[in-house]
């Protein structure tokens, strides 16, 4: 996620919600482990140690991973973890304390492919806990920042697949389809490919596989691709196995183009790249990195 975009997001919700300091935390699934993140008002060595240690003796965090993601509660309101607890634990003796951090408002505001962010704001004993409409105001945000981060993701993804067309080319066997899913261009490897393959053909300028199930999955992953008002379909496509009798698989992937964005990798615009890869042949291509 790119930093800089949400460090200024986080000064201004610091800022314009009267808190001490404020974090984003990207983790793993579990929430146990933190990847990286941005933070607001604590400084370097603190920040190191919340990160390294003090994230998993946070007494708020166990009451947060029983309620409901994707939206934010209050530490004192919300049944979190009542302020006794809060005060004798360790957490706050050792951490918290010392950074005059009483009372917060979080919530995991998403979890995408083994991913979960948890925001953070955090106020002193001064400043007071945060009050239902303020906490009612921060969920007012959080369909905003649940779009932005599956934005980011997208992006990321998206340079991803683009990485990888760079680094394939026009010297691999590669197929374009425009989005009545006709091919439009064949590399002269993957004509050669098609000539030699009597598992796959050509009619009527469609892909045609002779095997049902590996069609189906074909027809599955192109319908995908195309359906633009599917906001939970796949972005970076999926591979196609094509069983070959005594052999290894002929491995399709499959790649869902923006005819406009990536024009400058294709030959012609499509909306659709599928590469075709011999395992006998390219048996290096770690596809579960794709």
């Amino acid at each position: 996620y790119e930093k800089s975009g949400w460090q200024e997001f986080l000064n201004r919700m610091v800022s314009l919600s009267g808190s001490r300091s404020a974090r984003i935390l990207v983790m793993n699934k579990d929430a146990d482990q933190v990847f990286n993140g941005v933070q607001v008002n604590t400084d370097a060595s603190a920040h190191k140690a919340f990160v390294e240690h003090y994230v998993n003796l946070c007494p708020w965090r166990p009451g947060l991973a029983s309620l409901p993601p994707g939206k934010f509660y209050s530490s004192f309101l919300d049944g979190i973890c009542d302020q006794k607890t809060f005060y004798r634990s360790e957490f706050f003796n050792d951490w918290a304390r010392g950074l005059d951090i009483h009372h917060g408002a979080s919530g995991t505001v998403w979890q995408h492919e083994g991913q979960t962010i948890q925001m953070f704001m955090q106020r002193t004993g001064g400043q007071g806990h945060f009050t239902r409409n303020e906490t009612n105001a921060f969920n007012a945000l959080t369909p905003h920042i649940r779009r932005a981060l599956r934005l980011e993701a997208i992006i990321h993804q998206r340079k991803q697949q683009q990485d990888y067309l760079e680094q394939q080319g026009r010297f691999g066997a590669m197929l374009l389809l425009n989005v009545r899913k006709e091919v439009v261009y064949a590399s002269e490897s993957a004509w050669e490919m098609l000539r030699a393959e009597p598992s796959l053909r050509m009619h009527t300028r469609k892909l045609r596989l002779k095997n049902k199930a590996a069609q189906d999955l074909l027809d599955r992953l192109l319908a995908a691709a195309f359906d633009g008002s599917n906001v939970h379909a796949p972005v970076t496509g999926g591979v196609v196995p094509v069983w070959r009798c005594g052999r290894t698989p002929l491995l399709m992937q499959v790649i869902p183009l923006h005819p406009d964005a990536d024009s400058s990798l294709m030959p012609v615009p499509a909306h659709v790249a599928i590469y075709l890869v011999d395992g006998e042949q390219q048996s290096q291509m770690d596809l579960g990195k794709l």
